[in-house]
């Protein structure tokens, strides 16, 4: 029960609740995940994040491109783990 619960609460994006799940299930490599996605100081960096998780590039990449105002260093820190899914498509 434990993994649908991750499932739905990862593809609503609803991060506590997949951490809890996660934790539940001692995914502990996953729960780090969710962890440092959280800690994402911007909502288009979470949302890039998980748009990398469910394995859509193209989508991550068009959140970053519409961020004004992002600091540079995290937007290239982003776009770097970009690219290797890029390869993949």
């Amino acid at each position: 029960m434990w993994s649908l619960v991750a499932a739905v609460a990862m593809s609503c994006k609803e991060l506590n609740t997949a951490e809890a799940a996660f934790a539940a299930l001692d995914e502990t490599a996953k729960l780090h995940w969710v962890s440092k996605v959280k800690a994402i100081p911007t909502e288009e960096g979470r949302a890039a994040e998980l748009a990398l998780y469910r394995r859509r590039p193209d989508e991550a990449e068009a959140i970053l491109v519409q961020v004004r105002g992002h600091t540079g260093a995290y937007l290239a820190m982003l776009m770097r783990r970009l690219m290797p899914f890029r390869s993949q498509t």
